[in-house]
């Protein structure tokens, strides 16, 4: 080999993938991190859906007699409520309160608080609950002024006939 001969083309190419790879990596894990971030968040979704079907499910089952009495209705209005959270937690989704569960029955005029009238239909919602992107990776997306973590709003609910 001659002492001044030019360097062979695999030689000189030996440090480009290297720096494709650099290029290329944070792209990638951004990427991969906003996967795993949306998909907790489809998951909470249908475990709150999930949830809601079962209060409703349990509120479509009440007896007649009992719907009538404001008493065993309000019960089984706290109950179903308390079934919801109770599912979410099991889940292990973040403080989801009673206060997030909202009951509302149809008589034939629209949804509204249920009443000692038989619902044709009842039904069981998640409001005013959020999850926080970035949580599982510090995801930071850019609001006009400030830097922020957004939030998506989840507000799945259940609509079941009374079956009673």
């Amino acid at each position: 080999m001659k002492p001044n001969a030019p360097p062979s083309k695999v030689a000189s190419q030996r440090g480009v993938a290297v720096i494709e790879f650099a290029l290329v990596l944070p792209l990638l894990l951004l990427v991969i991190a906003g996967l795993a971030e949306f998909g907790r968040v489809i998951w909470y979704y249908d475990a709150l859906a999930k949830a809601t079907r079962d209060g409703a499910r349990s509120l479509s089952l009440v007896v007649k007699s009992d719907w009538s009495d404001n008493t065993d209705r309000g019960t089984a209005i706290t109950a179903a409520k308390t079934l919801v959270v109770s599912a979410a937690a099991a889940a292990n989704l973040p403080a989801l309160a009673s206060s997030n569960v909202q009951v509302q029955c149809d008589n034939g005029s629209g949804f509204a608080a249920c009443s000692s009238t038989f619902p044709n239909y009842v039904r069981v919602a998640v409001v005013n609950y959020g999850v926080n992107l970035g949580d599982l990776f510090p995801i930071i997306t850019v609001d006009r002024d400030a830097w922020s973590v957004t939030t998506i709003s989840l507000q799945p609910y259940t609509v079941m006939p009374y079956m009673q």
